[in-house]
């Protein structure tokens, strides 16, 4: 197991986390909004 500092481990993986779904969120709300313009 890592030793490393939790809080700054932690906290890292945290942004991490939110960023990827926040980019996954715009990504599905940009396709959609495309195929509704599509059609």
């Amino acid at each position: 197991m890592l030793q490393a500092d939790p809080s700054g481990f932690s906290s890292f993986w945290g942004q991490l986390a939110v960023a990827l779904m926040l980019l996954v969120v715009v990504i599905l709300l940009w396709r959609r909004f495309r195929n509704q313009r599509n059609r």
